[in-house]
């Protein structure tokens, strides 16, 4: 006779009588347990804890099991088909059916997440809170998620054992830990950069919709992985925004993010050209540097506006322009002007866009609602002769073609914010898109304008004449710029091509001064000796062919490249000869990357490999941190009405970094980890009101 704890079911008829052997069938609790090493107990995949079997294999039996998971797991053992909680009719735990081996067994929901740890274990409840606390930030999710039905639910299905903390514990506990985590480890990702890495720095100021000023500081650099940037800070800044507050803000965050962080030096300071900007950067004794996008806005912004900073009133095109913006509001309040574009769109077959809106302080958004206006030419001209669009009458056809060459101008400033604006963008690409600007507004002084055809109405003349001087008063002093070139002559396509016959040995000489600085930072007083003896110039790789179409410095470059000056002479020196014989090289493609270039050249060059990095590595535009208030005003939502400005800071430092880091597994403080723990556990209730503000302040002061 059989034991039971054989588990096999025999007929009680003689197997003779048999024809086939009954197929064994597993219990469903084999789902949610696997074996131990001692086969009397079994280990529950949910918990990890151990139940008992039974005390001997001879008396083996799966109630132990079941009665767990209807204690600890009901919503796990709900979800088996076929399953109530309770045993089958007509079987009693000691007919356990025959345990499916777990390469058979189909793992649950709960064991396909990333959190599965080694020997298929589910994530534990440290791990899934900070992940929650992760999306929250990541996706600017509000805090009251995690106590709706919704989410209440899927994490109850993907992990019945675990216990949502409340809301107050992710603002208080949970995000103040991750923010400290990813601080330092921000900290240490700096610390392994490099040896004379420069940290270079953007900052700007923004005032959000709750009555909070925030100053942003990003932090730039170039390590072994090639260019990175991060968030370093975005400080409340309630005070007067004088010159005096702002570099006390700035010498603070300097301390914090440069101290400590082995040779990593201060590189420069990229803001607006606004006065107390400029004066903080310079009494906190940085290099500034005036972002290059916003001297192309105050460029274009004052050829549009015409003469009425003088008294004169507003130009031709900027009452032109005054029009658009009326048709483009209306379009933008009225719901019924809306509905007969969209008839109109389908009924000419032109694209369904809507008509934009410029904005006050980015010049480019009236490009593209100019853009967007000529692109809908024919639907808002039949419109206009139909109803009402916001202005008296259509546009007539002067005013259309004035249009389409104030586009034609404006590109090339276009093009060159954008290129400039990116985040491969480099500083030594300045010099070359401003001269590149130069030679375009040049040409449409001829007969055929390039992209036009034809020359251009005398209000579009005037409009090109203030923009050229509008280049000589605000871009023309960047070519004569010490740190713009510098950066150009370090970036192995320019060279000493950015820089007259004349003043060619000039900046050559100050380059060489920079060197030896470089030179000196690294090791004192080095023994000077012929620097191509101790590594051989690596073999240029073959590069493909430009592409037919340049963006703007690219344009600049060639040009310059062309009318490149004489070389320099130099005196009797390695520092000097080593300078020399870098500029006296051929230019590299234009697709070379400058970056990459140092690199493979830091052995045989390393202290001018270290000046190039700097110049290089350094971006031409604050975008960076107006970016970062785009991200900021997406967390001071509606949903986030009242958020404390501290935790506004925290929640955009994980918005921004957390990607740009990768999502790496941070280093939690235990204390952090211990009380959300603790928290969840507990199932503390939510305070309210006052009691709830007031904690989250505490705890962010502490």
């Amino acid at each position: 006779m059989p034991r039971r704890s054989d588990f096999k079911l025999v007929s009680s008829a003689a197997s003779a009588h048999a024809p086939m052997p009954q197929k064994r069938v597993g219990s469903v609790v084999w789902d949610h347990f696997e074996l131990a090493d001692d086969p009397t107990y079994a280990i529950c995949l949910h918990c990890r804890a151990k139940t008992s079997r039974g005390k001997g294999t001879k008396h083996m039996s799966t109630t132990g099991m079941l009665m767990h998971l209807r204690r600890h797991h009901p919503l796990a053992l709900a979800s088996q088909p076929g399953t109530s909680g309770s045993m089958p009719e007509g079987k009693s735990p000691s007919h356990s059916k025959t345990p499916v081996s777990p390469k058979q067994r189909q793992a649950t929901v709960e064991q396909w997440g990333k959190g599965r740890q080694k020997g298929g274990c589910i994530a534990r409840a440290s791990e899934i809170t900070q992940s929650i606390g992760e999306m929250l930030a990541v996706d600017v999710q509000p805090f009251s998620l995690v106590e709706r039905p919704g989410f209440r639910r899927l994490m109850a299905l993907l992990a019945p054992s675990y216990q949502v903390p409340t809301h107050t514990t992710f603002s208080r506990t949970v995000v103040p830990s991750l923010y400290e985590a990813c601080k330092e480890h921000l900290r240490e990702e700096l610390r392994k950069a490099g040896p004379q890495v420069a940290l270079h720095f953007t900052s700007g100021i923004w005032s959000s919709r709750g009555d909070h000023a925030y100053l942003s500081l990003t932090g730039h650099w170039h390590d072994k992985s090639g260019r990175r940037w991060a968030l370093l800070q975005a400080e409340v800044m309630d005070e007067s925004h004088t010159a005096t507050e702002i570099m006390g803000a700035m010498n603070h965050l300097m301390q914090e993010w440069l101290v400590g962080q082995g040779e990593l030096t201060r590189g420069f300071m990229v803001t607006d050209n606004e006065t107390n900007m400029v004066k903080a950067v310079h009494d906190a004794n940085f290099v500034g540097i005036c972002c290059v996008a916003h001297k192309f806005h105050l460029t274009v912004r004052d050829a549009l506006e015409g003469d009425r900073a003088a008294g004169d009133g507003a130009s031709p095109t900027s009452k032109l322009i005054s029009k658009c913006r009326k048709v483009a509001g209306y379009f933008h309040r009225s719901v019924k002007g809306g509905k007969m574009l969209r008839d109109k769109q389908a009924e000419l077959n032109i694209p369904q866009h809507k008509i934009m809106q410029d904005v006050e302080t980015r010049w480019n958004s009236t490009y593209l609602m100019l853009e967007r206006l000529m692109e809908q030419q024919k639907a808002i001209h039949e419109m206009a002769l139909l109803g009402e669009i916001g202005i008296s009458g259509p546009f007539n056809r002067a005013e259309w073609d004035t249009i389409s060459q104030i586009l034609v101008v404006l590109k090339p400033f276009l093009e060159a914010t954008e290129t400039l604006s990116a985040s491969d963008a480099l500083l030594s690409q300045v010099i070359p898109t401003v001269k590149e600007l130069q030679s375009q507004m040049e040409s449409f002084q001829g007969i055929s304008v390039p992209g036009w055809g034809k020359p251009l109405s005398p209000d579009v003349q005037a409009l090109v004449r203030r923009l050229k001087e509008g280049i000589r008063k605000r871009l023309d002093p960047l070519q004569s710029s010490t740190v713009h070139v510098l950066a150009a002559m370090c970036d192995p396509r320019v060279k000493g091509s950015v820089c007259s016959s004349q003043s060619l040995n000039q900046w050559t000489e100050v380059l060489v001064k920079r060197v030896r600085e470089a030179e000196q930072r690294r090791q004192g007083d080095v023994e000077e000796g012929d620097p191509l003896s101790h590594a051989s110039m690596p073999s240029p790789s073959q590069s493909p062919p430009p592409p037919q179409v340049l963006p703007m410095w690219a344009k600049g470059m060639a040009s310059m490249v062309g009318s490149r000056g004489t070389r320099p002479h130099h005196q009797a020196g390695s520092t000097q000869a080593l300078v020399a014989t870098y500029l006296a090289e051929d230019v590299e493609p234009l697709l070379c990357d400058p970056l990459a270039y140092w690199a493979s050249r830091s052995q045989m060059w390393p202290d001018l490999a270290t000046v190039a990095c700097e110049h290089l590595s350094c971006p031409p535009t604050s975008v960076p941190s107006e970016r970062v208030f785009s991200i900021a005003e997406d967390v001071v939502t509606p949903h986030h009405p009242c958020l404390d400005p501290g935790l506004v800071e925290q929640l955009v430092f994980l918005k921004v970094n957390l990607p740009l880091l990768g999502f790496p597994k941070l280093q939690v403080p235990r204390a952090g980890v211990a009380r959300q723990s603790s928290l969840a556990a507990a199932g503390e209730a939510a305070p309210a009101g006052k009691e709830r503000k007031a904690l989250v302040s505490d705890s962010l002061a502490a």
